[in-house]
């Protein structure tokens, strides 16, 4: 009995957890107010050539981590 309401307390803090973070996502995206403009612009690190890489390689490691999980279930 302990087990699973402790179980369901885990399960209610990364809830919560989940959608606080959800929450603060839209903090950053506010505008700034009371910006100088007068700053040099310097571009972007150039991350767009890695996105497919970082892509393919989180789905190889989500598929590995989910094949351990499903051979050790059995």
């Amino acid at each position: 009995m302990d087990k699973r309401i402790t179980m369901k307390k885990y399960q209610l803090t990364g809830i919560l957890l989940f959608i606080f973070c959800l929450n603060s996502l839209t903090l950053l995206a506010e505008e700034a107010t009371d910006f100088a403009d007068d700053v040099e612009d310097v571009p972007a690190a150039p991350i767009d050539n890695w996105i497919p890489y970082v892509i393919v390689l989180v789905v190889v490691f989500a598929y590995i981590m989910l094949n351990k999980k499903t051979i050790a279930a059995k």
